[in-house]
């Protein structure tokens, strides 16, 4: 079967690019389909094989004279509310099997709003002037390629140009040339982690892992938990280890790992088991220590990396973390526990952790870990808690986060409710808690 390559930009400023692309995807026996998303009239003419923008336009409901006569930003949205429509369409038709696109800033989020409209595992690859591209991957598998140089839309391409567009074209031939290894489909546990709470995470994967299920693990520094959050909602995970929920930590303070207010409410939205724990919830995430905001610069702080800044919250902050857990626990219909390592929450909570520095990178006689931390948030949590539904179970481990204990505690614990044996007040407590 010959693989199908939907290419999308605008011919009315991108034409020789373009046609470049579809040429050198075509050289590798591939069948490529040019999706135009001009948003002004142009020279260009196209087979019949491709997709005009007067069919992308009518596809959102308009037309190409109104597309026209918009301003630049409205135009573009029918544009890429129309070629959404329509990759959607072929991909259904089995019609699609990859989709490249390119652009500045306006073609890069036509194509890119197509390609996050496709499932995970398309293929998908986005040449963009753009360098900061978060906003456009979002939670989706898309590949970014940055040209270097400006894609300017002249009719003669220069070396660079065509070496660019010859490796996008050679990316995407071979991705969707290259299906993934079938293997036997066992249920799907979606995991949360970052750096500190790696140990915990992996070893908890392992447990489940051999016991029959997948563990795919998200890294939950904002986009992570969305898209942990939206591969719940798609049905096709059987249960949530939560072990990482300091996303909560940055919409609450105004971090750089926000995952939005709807973080932890999937799982009990579509009534699946989840285990909640409150790794790395001690903290908020900044970059630089020069961006963190005027406010918090009597605060204690980490130098987790170049990039990234860890800010210790308050007890007073733990506290309201522990009565926002409780409330998206309370609304779930699924089994759900809340498991605390009572003696530190990541890798650098603990009672010989890292010392702290201060907002000009200067260290203080002040470590990291705080041992009131548990009991600031236990006070919340528990004050919010709706213990009197059945479904609802709270446990508290004398260990820390990373500790082999914790662990077994948290895998035992998901075990039981995916094989139906999970019943509160009756999870195994004198093996569980000290």
């Amino acid at each position: 079967m010959t693989h199908v390559v939907a290419i999308i930009g605008a011919l009315d400023t991108k034409g020789a690019e373009l046609l470049y692309l579809k040429e050198q995807i075509a050289k590798r026996d591939k069948t490529p389909i040019l999706i135009d998303v001009s948003c002004k009239p142009h020279r260009h003419e196209v087979s019949e094989t491709d997709l005009t923008c007067h069919r992308v336009a009518e596809a959102a409901g308009s037309t190409m004279t109104k597309v026209s006569t918009s301003a630049r930003r409205e135009a573009a949205s029918v544009m890429a509310q129309g070629v959404s429509l329509i990759v959607q369409r072929l991909y259904r038709d089995d019609k699609l099997h990859g989709i490249i696109g390119l652009g500045g800033s306006v073609g890069t989020e036509i194509a890119t709003t197509a390609m996050r409209a496709l499932p995970l595992g398309v293929p998908k690859l986005c040449i963009s002037t753009i360098q900061d591209t978060a906003r456009y991957v979002g939670t989706k598998d898309v590949m970014m390629l940055y040209p270097v140089v400006d894609l300017a839309g002249g009719p003669n391409l220069n070396r660079v140009e065509r070496k660019v567009l010859t490796n996008a074209a050679n990316a995407i031939a071979g991705m969707v040339e290259g299906d993934a290894p079938s293997g036997e489909e066992r249920p799907l546990i979606a995991a949360s982690m970052i750096g500190i709470t790696t140990p915990c995470v992996q070893a908890a994967k392992l447990i489940l892992e051999a016991r029959g299920y997948e563990v795919v693990v998200f890294h939950a520094i904002g986009a992570g938990g969305a898209a942990l959050e939206e591969m719940v909602r798609s049905g096709s995970i059987v249960g949530v280890l939560d072990i990482t929920t300091h996303e909560l930590a940055d919409e609450l303070v105004g971090g750089v790992g926000n995952a939005g207010p709807k973080r932890l409410e999937a799982a009990g939205e579509i009534g699946i088991p989840q285990v909640l724990c409150p790794g790395g919830l001690e903290l908020a995430m900044f970059h630089t220590l020069n961006s963190i905001p005027s406010k918090f610069r009597s605060r204690y702080f980490i130098r987790h990396s170049e990039s990234y800044t860890l800010m210790r919250l308050t007890r007073n902050e733990i506290t309201k973390l522990g009565q926002i857990m409780a409330d998206k626990a309370n609304k779930a219909t699924a089994p759900t526990a809340v498991v605390i390592p009572l003696k530190g929450w990541s890798a650098y909570d603990q009672t010989n952790g890292p010392f702290c520095c201060d907002s000009t990178g200067k260290a203080t006689g002040f470590r990291w870990h705080d041992p009131g931390t548990s009991e600031a948030f236990l006070a919340g949590l528990e004050k919010q808690i709706d213990m009197s539904k059945s479904n609802l179970e709270v446990l508290k481990i004398d260990a820390n986060i990373n500790d082999q204990k914790f662990v077994s505690a948290v895998a035992k614990t998901m075990l039981e409710m995916l094989k139906g044996k999970w019943k509160k007040g009756n999870i195994g407590r004198s093996k569980l808690n000290a």
